[in-house]
């Protein structure tokens, strides 16, 4: 793939500190959910990772954030021991049953025609990529197996279920719903969440409906097949082209010298 994944991006930030926290809260207000991620982590890790953060400009410049009318705010708080990134997000609810995400980091969730919220973790690299002998997929599930992503609801209005489908995985996965306080939040492990292709479904009721996250999983997984055969031909099409190129200096070459053999011919 043509950039590193966040996965792999994010193992690169475990490898100088042992310690990431990254929490989204969510509240539906008046029909609009208002979000907030924290990502923290200490200060000497960020600077020594400065290119390995959240591409702000992907986000705040999203087109497709400016046609839903969905308003991104990065705000970066620095002190001597911590690095933090505080990402706000107001989104109307009727604006998340048209936008779906195609980001590795889901900001929103969309809305299914089942009233649930969908967050889509789109990753480049595939479940099996991950679990490869190579050393940057054994480096990512060394650092981050112990790290989790949580995410709280607070508010009226909160889930009941939530539900996880995966490539990494032939069934489907019931994460737990835990109350706090008069919150409600649920733990996935980064690993989880940040390796191929996981949808996660946060059901308002006790039924937890899949099939159109389903539908949507085996989209995706086309469309990055797809999308690795096209890579694959674009690079044996420059492996033949180059090939030809050569070809074509060593006849220019062998000209010159038959040219050259001639030319000594004619002298003698």
């Amino acid at each position: 793939m043509k950039k590193l994944s966040v996965l792999i991006l994010t193992s690169s930030i475990l490898l100088f500190t042992s310690c990431l926290d990254l929490i989204q809260y969510n509240e539906i207000i008046k029909d609009t959910l208002h979000s907030t991620i924290r990502i923290s982590m200490p200060a000497d890790a960020a600077s020594e990772n400065a290119e390995a953060g959240i591409d702000k400009n992907k986000y705040i410049q999203n087109p497709d954030f400016k046609k839903y009318g969905i308003e991104v705010d990065f705000k970066e708080v620095k002190t001597e021991k911590e690095y933090q990134m505080i990402i706000k997000i107001k989104a109307p609810e009727k604006v998340l049953t048209q936008y779906q995400s195609d980001l590795e980091m889901p900001l929103v969730p969309f809305i299914d025609k089942a009233g649930q919220y969908i967050y889509v973790f789109n990753n480049e690299n595939s479940a099996a990529e991950i679990s490869s002998d190579d050393w940057s997929g054994v480096m990512a599930q060394a650092m981050m197996a112990p790290y989790k992503y949580r995410i709280l609801f607070g508010g009226a209005k909160k889930p009941v279920k939530c539900t996880l489908i995966s490539e990494n995985s032939a069934e489907k996965l019931n994460i737990p719903v835990t109350e706090l306080g008069s919150n409600k939040y649920t733990d996935f492990p980064l690993l989880q969440l940040f390796s191929g292709i996981n949808i996660v479904i946060y059901s308002f009721d006790n039924n937890v409906n899949v099939k159109e996250a389903t539908f949507l999983l085996e989209k995706l997984k086309k469309e990055r097949e797809a999308e690795i055969e096209r890579m694959k031909a674009d690079e044996e099409k420059n492996r033949t082209d180059d090939s030809e190129e050569d070809d074509s200096a060593q006849d220019d070459s062998d000209e010159d010298d038959s040219a050259q053999d001639d030319s000594e011919e004619d002298d003698i």
